[in-house]
C-alpha cells in the first residue's frame, strides 16, 4: 500500500503484487477499500457502465462520492470527502453498518498542502462531531476503535494507512502515518485466506489380479465447483505413477481395466476440488474401485506351530507353521519361501515345493496349511536365523 503522492503507482494497493487498485479521485478525502475474508476480492463500487461519461457522474455505493473519475483503477475505493461533519458521518455508517465483520478494512487519505483550495480538516476537527452525534460517535473514534491509535498525529497535512479487520480480536491492525504531504510510505502486509483449491487421497485398494471400474459419486454446487479424480497406480515396490487423470464427474463411471494389475497391483484415488466462487469442496459421498482381487492371507502362529529353539548339530529340525487364506479368493497353489542364515552371516535356501491350493474361509473355514521343512542341521552349528514367507514375491 504506498501513499502521498499523485501518480497512479505512488497510490496504490497491491495485491500478491498487482496494482489492482491505484489513485484517488478527490482531495481532502479518505479512502475505504473492503476485502472479503474468504476470496480476498475487493468489493467493487461502480454502478454505472465503466467509461461510460455521463452517466459515471453521481453518487458511488453507500453513499460515497463518484470514485468512478472515468478510470477502472478507481472501481474499488469507496471514497469520502472529509472536511464537513455530514460526509464524515457517512463514513461512520460505511463502517459500522455496512461492512460486515470478520471483512478486512483498509482506510487511506489524500492531502495535500493548499490543494486548489479544496478545505481541510484534522483529527481533533473530526473529535468535535461528537456535539453532534453523542459520546465516542465521531469518524476520529470510529477509527481510532478500529485500532488507528496514531491517528492524533493527523493535525496536518500527511499520507496515512490503517487496515482492521471489523470485530476480530485476533487481528492486530496495522497503520502508517507519513512524515509530511511530500511523504510516499509504504506498508506491506501478510494476510491469511481461505484457499480455493483443496486435494483429498483415499486408502490404497487391491491387491488385484485385473482392474475393472472407478465408480464415484457425490455432489456440489454447480455454478463455481469443480472436481476431478485421478487413479494412481502403485508397484509392488512402493512407487507410483498416475494413470488416469482429470477423470471429470462426467465420468463417474470409469472403465480402469486397461491398467496393468500385473505392474500395478495396487491404486489410490486423489480428488481434487476447486471453488473460486463460493470457497466450498464438493461433497463426496462414495469412491470404489471394482476388481478381481489376489487372494491373501497369513502366517498363522496361534492356529499350529512346532519348532524346537534348539538342537543338537545334526538332529533334524522339524518346523511347521499355520498358513490361513484370510481373503476371499481362493490360492491356486502356494508358494514358500525358506531362508536360514547361519553364524556367518551366509544364506541357506531351504527347497520347498509348491503346495496345494488353498480354499477361502468362506467356503472352507479351517482349511489351513502348515507350511515348513524337516532341515538338516549337520552343516549348522551355533545360532542361526530362520526366515519364512508365504506367498513370496507377490
Amino acid at each position: 500500500i504506498t501513499s502521498g503522492a499523485t501518480t497512479p503507482t505512488s497510490l496504490s494497493v497491491s495485491i500478491n503484487g498487482v496494482p489492482h487498485i491505484r489513485l484517488t479521485c478527490w482531495f481532502s478525502s479518505l479512502v475505504y477499500n473492503v476485502f472479503d475474508p474468504v476470496s480476498f476480492r475487493p468489493w467493487f463500487n461502480q454502478t454505472v457502465t465503466p467509461h461510460n461519461f455521463p452517466a459515471s457522474l453521481g453518487e458511488g455505493l453507500y453513499g460515497s462520492t463518484d470514485n468512478n473519475c472515468f478510470d477502472e483503477i478507481r472501481y474499488y475505493n469507496f471514497e469520502y470527502r472529509y472536511a464537513d461533519t455530514a460526509s464524515r458521518h457517512k463514513m461512520m455508517n460505511f463502517m459500522k453498518n455496512v461492512v460486515p465483520d470478520g471483512h478486512y478494512v483498509m482506510v487511506r487519505n489524500f492531502t495535500l498542502i493548499n490543494a486548489f483550495g479544496f478545505p481541510r480538516a484534522w483529527a481533533a476537527d473530526w473529535a468535535a462531531d461528537t456535539q453532534y452525534w453523542g459520546s465516542g460517535q465521531s469518524l476520529y473514534h470510529y477509527l481510532r476503535n478500529a485500532g488507528f491509535s496514531g491517528i492524533d498525529s493527523f493535525y496536518k497535512a500527511r499520507p496515512w494507512v490503517l487496515v482492521y479487520k471489523k470485530n476480530d480480536p485476533a487481528f492486530s491492525p496495522v497503520w502508517l502515518v507519513g512524515r509530511d504531504s511530500l511523504d510516499n510510505p509504504t506498508l506491506s502486509i501478510n494476510l491469511t485466506t481461505t484457499d480455493t483449491v483443496g486435494t483429498m487421497l483415499s486408502p490404497v485398494f487391491g491387491p488385484a489380479k485385473a482392474w475393472k471400474d472407478l465408480i464415484w459419486r457425490g455432489s456440489g454446487d454447480p455454478v463455481g465447483d469443480t472436481a476431478t479424480v485421478d487413479v494412481i497406480g502403485i508397484r509392488s515396490d512402493g512407487s507410483e505413477a498416475a494413470l488416469f487423470t482429470g477423470i471429470t464427474t462426467a465420468q463417474q463411471n470409469f472403465n480402469v481395466s486397461s491398467a496393468d494389475a500385473g505392474e500395478f497391483p495396487y491404486m489410490k484415488l486423489k480428488l481434487r476440488t476447486a471453488d473460486n466462487t463460493h470457497f466450498t469442496p464438493y461433497q463426496l459421498r462414495y469412491w470404489r474401485l471394482t476388481y478381481d482381487p489376489a487372494p491373501e492371507g497369513a502366517i498363522a502362529a496361534n492356529l499350529y506351530l512346532n519348532v524346537k529353539d534348539t538342537v543338537e548339530v545334526g538332529e533334524p529340525l522339524d518346523f511347521k507353521v499355520a498358513f490361513k487364506n484370510i481373503s476371499e479368493v481362493a490360492f491356486d497353489s502356494l508358494k514358500v519361501k525358506m531362508v536360514i542364515t547361519d553364524r556367518n552371516n551366509v544364506p541357506h535356501i531351504i527347497p520347498m515345493p509348491k503346495r496345494r491350493p488353498l480354499l477361502t474361509a468362506a467356503s472352507a473355514p479351517n482349511d489351513t496349511l502348515n507350511i515348513g521343512a524337516l532341515v538338516n542341521t549337520t552343516t549348522l552349528p551355533g545360532a542361526n536365523t530362520m526366515y519364512i514367507e508365504a506367498n513370496p514375491d507377490n
